[in-house]
C-alpha cells in the first residue's frame, strides 16, 4: 500500500516538475512577445506621421489589456500612454495657425 502511495506520489512529481517548467517558458515567453510589442509601439509613438503614431496608440491600448505582460508591464505601458497623451496635448497647441483668422474663429 505504502509503495503504491509513493508511486503515484512520484509519478505526480514525474510530470507535474516538467509541466511546470513548461509552464513557466510559455509565460517567458509571452512576456518577452509583450515587451516587442512594446518596442513597436514606442516606435511608432515617436514617428512624425499621425496615421502611424495612431497605430501605435491602439497598440499600446492592446498592451495595457494584455496579460501576456505583468501587473507592473501593464502599469509601464500606461504611464507611458498618459505621457504620449500630454505630448499630443503640446504638439496640438505647439501646431503653427496657417492663417490669422484661425485666431478668430476660436473664440
Amino acid at each position: 500500500m505504502l509503495a503504491a502511495v509513493l508511486a503515484f506520489i512520484g509519478a505526480l512529481l514525474g510530470a507535474g516538475i516538467p509541466a511546470l517548467i513548461a509552464l513557466r517558458g510559455q509565460h517567458q515567453q509571452a512576456r518577452t512577445e509583450w515587451s516587442h510589442r512594446l518596442d513597436r509601439a514606442i516606435h511608432a509613438l515617436s514617428s512624425p506621421d499621425p496615421e502611424v503614431r495612431d497605430v501605435g496608440k491602439e497598440l499600446l491600448a492592446s498592451l495595457i489589456e494584455s496579460d501576456l505582460g505583468s501587473a507592473a508591464d501593464r502599469e509601464l505601458a500606461r504611464r507611458i500612454a498618459r505621457t504620449g497623451l500630454m505630448q499630443d496635448a503640446v504638439d496640438t497647441v505647439d501646431r503653427p495657425r496657417e492663417n490669422e483668422n484661425d485666431v478668430e474663429e476660436d473664440r
